[in-house]
């Protein structure tokens, strides 16, 4: 029988982004171990994100609505990127690399 992994957040230093009224990029935070893949996020207010390269952008209408204080968990695979554009109100949103435990 296979046993999923526990996840335990990584040592390395999270990050937070305000989600404004145009797409911002930012590079992902890289976990301590370099084992990257999954994403913790948390937003104050709801936002739009997209995941990908240097050049992603977030467009409401196409990307990933993130619900306010819900804790979303992301499994990436390649993507170094995160974009991000509010809903009605400026958000911070906190970006934290988890990895296997």
């Amino acid at each position: 029988m296979n046993h999923p992994h526990a996840l335990q957040v990584s040592k390395a230093t999270s990050k937070q982004v305000t989600a404004v009224t145009t797409t911002a990029t930012v590079t992902l935070p890289a976990p301590a171990s370099g084992e990257g893949r999954y994403y913790l996020v948390v937003a104050k207010a709801q936002l739009y994100l997209n995941f990908g390269d240097s050049t992603v952008t977030a467009v409401a209408t196409t990307a990933i609505r993130i619900p306010p204080d819900y804790p979303m968990l992301f499994m990436l695979a390649g993507d170094t990127h995160v974009a991000t554009i509010r809903d009605t109100a400026d958000s911070l949103v906190t970006i934290t690399p988890l990895e296997n435990g």
